[in-house]
């Protein structure tokens, strides 16, 4: 693949682990360019909004916009 980092792109990603536990609503899996628009509480509060009106892929549209 072609070099872009003289664009300040990079193919290695930014890799979080973390256990999954029971108490977990909701699990948020984005890309850099959600987090650059949302702070994690504002994801939260859409994804939390989405699911007490039962609309699974409702916050995936409201954050696609």
């Amino acid at each position: 693949g072609k070099d872009l980092k003289m664009y300040g792109l990079s193919n290695v990603p930014d890799v979080t682990v973390l256990p999954i536990e029971s108490s977990f609503r909701a699990i948020i899996l984005a890309s850099d360019g959600l987090w650059d628009v949302y702070s994690a509480q504002e994801a939260a509060v859409i994804a939390q909004t989405a699911r007490a009106a039962g609309a699974a892929n409702y916050s995936l549209a409201i954050m696609v916009k």
